[in-house]
């Protein structure tokens, strides 16, 4: 994934050399019917398909990447990725749906399954939920977690 020496191919446990994946900065493309709902405690509604959108990722060469929104106005998440594995974390942010306000902060998992191919499994942990002053009914929990599964192609 960079040409540092912190991400040199290691020998795996049968003494095979594990490849390491390129990925270049770009939009990358969800692979359709790749997502998952893994857990939906704020009880979103969302499907897999709501899920399959286009994602961006920066790389700076050195194994820290960011991965944005697919507009780039919002970081999902940002950290080290070495020999194609890492944790990608975003700070807490304010939101609101029109019917509920929280704080959200998000713990990507991120794998790097071929060159310019990625598995994420991204988990969102909201907290601080609070009804919106003049909304609907907010049924979310103060607090709850969203967490979903999906593959992405440049």
């Amino acid at each position: 994934m960079s040409g540092s020496n912190r991400d040199k191919p290691q020998t795996d446990q049968n003494g095979r050399m594990e490849s390491i994946y390129r990925l270049e900065s770009g939009t990358y493309e969800p692979v359709i019917g790749s997502a998952s709902i893994i857990l939906d405690s704020c009880g979103t509604g969302r499907t897999p398909q709501t899920m399959e959108v286009s994602r961006q990722l920066q790389h700076d060469g050195m194994g820290n990447l960011t991965l944005r929104t697919s507009d780039g106005s919002l970081i999902l998440g940002s950290g080290t990725v070495l020999r194609n594995n890492g944790t990608l974390s975003s700070n807490s942010l304010s939101f609101s749906d029109g019917k509920c306000q929280w704080r959200s902060r998000n713990v990507i998992e991120f794998t790097a399954t071929a060159d310019n191919r990625f598995d994420i499994v991204l988990t969102q942990y909201r907290d601080f939920t609070m009804q919106v002053m003049g909304g609907m009914t907010c049924t979310q929990p103060q607090e709850c977690v969203f967490k979903f599964r999906i593959s992405h192609k440049l």
